[in-house]
C-alpha cells in the first residue's frame, strides 16, 4: 500500500508538472501556426477532404440511379417487345400496357433524379477544384512565409549573435582588465612597499654610516690629541736624551721613554686602522 501510494503520489506529481508544459508547447505550436499560415493550410485540406467525400457520395448516388434507371429501361425493352408478339384484343396488352406506363413513370423519376445528381456531382467537383486550388494557394503562400520567417529568424539570430559574443567579449574583457588592474594595483603596492623597505634600510644604513663617521671622526681627534701628547712626550724625551746620548751609545741601548712612546703609537695606530676597517 505504501508502496502504491508513493507511486501514484509521483505519477500525479510527474503530471502536475506535464500539464503546463504540454500547454506551453501547445500555445507555441498554435502561434506557430497562426504565423507561418500551417493552420490555414491544414484547414485548407481538411476543406479538400470534405468536398471530395461529399463528390464521392454524389458519385455513388448518381451511379446507384442509373443502374436502377438501365434496368428499368431493360424492363422497358423487355415489355414493349412483348406488347409487339400480343394482339391489341389480347386481356394481357391492357396488363402489359399498365406495366409499361409504370415502368416509363420510374424511368422519368430516375432520368430526373439523374440529371439532380449529375449537376451535384458537377457543382461538387468544382468545389472541389476550388478548395484543391486553395489548399495550393494556402501551402504556396505558407512556403513563401516560411521562407520570410526563415529568413527573418537567422538574421535576427545572427544579430543576437553578434550582440551577446559582444556582450561576453566585453565583459570578458572587463574581467581581463579588472584582473589585471588589480594585478598591478597588487604589484604596486609590493613595490611601494619593497621601495619603503630599501629606503628604510638605505636609510638606516645612512645612520650607521654617519654614526660611525662620528666615531672615526672622534677616534681621530683622540689619535690626533695622543699623537701630540706623544710627540711632545718625544720631544721632551729628545731633549733628554741628548745629555744621555754618550751613556745610552756606550751601553747600546734605547731609554725607557722612547721605548714607552713607540708601544703608544703602535696601539693608537692600530685602533685607527680597525675603525677604518670597520666603516669601510
Amino acid at each position: 500500500n505504501n508502496w502504491r501510494c508513493r507511486f501514484f503520489g509521483t505519477r500525479m506529481s510527474g503530471g502536475r508538472l506535464i500539464r503546463p508544459l504540454h500547454r506551453a508547447v501547445t500555445r507555441v505550436r498554435v502561434l506557430y501556426e497562426e504565423l507561418t499560415g500551417l493552420s490555414k493550410v491544414f484547414e485548407s485540406q481538411e476543406q479538400v477532404e470534405i468536398v471530395k467525400k461529399e463528390l464521392l457520395s454524389w458519385r455513388s448516388d448518381l451511379k446507384n440511379e442509373r443502374q436502377l434507371l438501365g434496368q428499368v429501361q431493360e424492363k422497358i425493352k423487355d415489355t414493349r417487345n412483348e406488347l409487339d408478339g400480343v394482339s391489341r384484343t389480347d386481356e394481357r396488352f391492357l396488363t402489359l400496357a399498365t406495366i409499361e406506363h409504370k415502368l416509363l413513370k420510374q424511368e422519368k423519376e430516375h432520368s430526373e433524379k439523374c440529371r439532380v445528381l449529375s449537376r451535384r456531382e458537377r457543382e461538387e467537383f468544382m468545389k472541389l477544384f476550388d478548395a484543391v486550388s486553395e489548399s495550393h494557394w494556402q501551402e504556396r503562400a505558407y512556403a513563401n512565409r516560411t521562407k520570410y520567417w526563415s529568413v527573418i529568424g537567422s538574421v535576427t539570430g545572427a544579430l543576437i549573435g553578434v550582440i551577446g559574443s559582444s556582450l561576453v567579449n566585453w565583459k570578458r574583457n572587463s574581467l581581463i582588465k579588472e584582473a589585471i588592474q588589480g594585478h598591478s594595483d597588487k604589484i604596486k603596492l609590493d613595490n611601494r612597499e619593497q621601495v619603503e623597505a630599501v629606503e628604510l634600510l638605505l636609510n638606516q644604513q645612512k645612520e650607521e654610516a654617519v654614526a660611525r663617521m662620528h666615531s672615526v671622526e672622534e677616534d681621530i681627534c683622540f689619535v690626533r690629541l695622543e699623537l701630540t701628547k706623544q710627540s711632545d712626550l718625544l720631544g721632551r724625551v729628545t731633549e733628554g736624551s741628548q745629555f744621555g746620548s754618550s751613556l745610552e751609545r756606550g751601553n747600546g741601548r734605547m731609554s725607557p721613554e722612547v721605548v714607552v712612546g713607540g708601544m703608544v703609537f703602535s696601539v693608537l695606530l692600530g685602533i685607527v686602522l680597525s675603525h677604518v676597517t670597520g666603516f669601510s
